[in-house]
């Protein structure tokens, strides 16, 4: 089971938004896919310059409950080579 995830969306979808859509591209794109005994590195396109926070709260959710907020910062790695998505994840996670 690799633990690099490289999440995927049509190449029209450049912002994300949604609790809901968060938690539903979690489910199908991650949960399955997820060891928590390691790290994991989740990768989004380049092609997403912006994600609301409501759609990083329900797609962090399960992995909060699985590692803790602490647990991001040592158990979850972020890719996001789209503008600066990487650091309001995990600002939007604190």
């Amino acid at each position: 089971m690799s633990n690099h995830i490289k999440l995927e969306f049509s190449k029209s979808v450049t912002r994300l938004a949604g609790n809901e859509y968060g938690r539903s591209v979690y489910n199908s794109q991650v949960r399955n896919a997820i060891d928590f005994s390691q790290t994991v590195t989740i990768e989004f396109p380049e092609h997403i310059v912006s994600v609301a926070s409501s759609f990083v709260q329900g797609f962090f959710e399960e992995i909060i409950m699985k590692v803790g907020i602490l647990g991001i910062g040592d158990k979850v790695i972020v890719i996001a080579p789209g503008m600066d998505v990487e650091k309001k994840i995990i600002r939007n996670l604190q």
